[in-house]
């Protein structure tokens, strides 16, 4: 049987063809991970509104509400490309079942030219493949002032500016890697638990 030869591929095209498939499709799903969580937080998991869009959407509870914890995971937003052609999105589930210890063990033995599976993830968790030597040293650090963290002269908007520009350096030039400290995050979860703190003694 003769090959056309007009669509003929090489094996490298077929395969961006189909990652650019899988990309799109686990992208599809968390987006629809979103949508669920603006759901969740604007109706509430038991009330009669969200039930109607479980049902409509086919969706059990279990389901959706581990879709919300993928969108509420915010170490998968911090490697968008990572797990762009996982071939499920419970593979991306089982992600935010990993401890930060673990989760970083992941990233640092990621295949390069691979997929992460369940079978990755779960050797993860079982301690069967540790964290490799970090091939990338370190260049420049970006400090903030600790200060203007806890008066909030530096904001969410500043820090959200920052990590645009971060995200921008390292999407334009081949060869390095930001890596993200947490450091806003932490200290907004402090200013809120101390705020908690006030709020119970205030009611006593």
């Amino acid at each position: 049987m003769m090959t056309n030869t007009s669509n003929h591929r090489n094996p490298s095209e077929f395969v961006e063809l189909i990652n650019a498939e899988l990309a799109s499709a686990i992208q599809s799903w968390r987006r629809i991970a979103n949508h669920l969580l603006s759901a969740t937080e604007q109706y509430g998991t038991d009330s009669d509104s969200y039930k109607m869009i479980l049902k409509a959407a086919n969706f059990s509870k279990s389901k959706a509400c581990k879709l919300v914890a993928i969108a509420r995971d915010t170490r998968l937003a911090r490697q968008p490309t990572l797990f762009d052609t996982v071939q499920a999105w419970t593979t991306l589930y089982e992600v935010t079942t990993l401890t930060d210890e673990q989760f970083d063990k992941l990233i640092s033995a990621a295949p390069e030219n691979g997929s992460v599976t369940p079978a990755f993830v779960s050797a993860i968790k079982k301690g069967e493949i540790q964290k490799a030597p970090d091939a990338y040293k370190v260049a420049f650090n970006i400090r903030i002032d600790d200060a203007a963290l806890k008066s909030e002269s530096f904001t969410g908007e500043h820090y959200a500016k920052l990590v645009s520009l971060l995200k921008q350096i390292q999407d334009e030039i081949l060869h390095i890697r930001v890596d993200n400290a947490d450091l806003f995050e932490k200290n907004a979860s402090s200013e809120f638990a101390n705020l908690e703190r006030f709020m119970k003694v205030a009611r006593q």
